[in-house]
């Protein structure tokens, strides 16, 4: 998130799609400068990060998805 404008994420879903249906796999209150979320592997061709609620337009600047063992 583009902190320099101000933390405007309140609430976000991280969702995959499975058989032409989006189901939700991670979700979290704030975003701010860098936020890390662990779930279960997953397989997918599709995924998406909605934002059900925000302050402002959400200014994302990079996401990710990582394969990292457990620690």
């Amino acid at each position: 998130e583009n902190i320099r404008n101000g933390q405007r994420i309140e609430r976000f879903v991280l969702e995959i799609n499975q058989n032409g249906k989006w189901v939700p796999v991670a979700e979290g209150q704030t975003v701010g400068h860098k936020r890390i979320l662990r779930f279960e592997p997953v397989e997918t061709q599709r995924m998406r990060i909605r934002f059900p609620a925000f302050r402002g337009a959400p200014e994302l600047i990079h996401a990710g998805v990582y394969l990292s063992p457990d620690v």
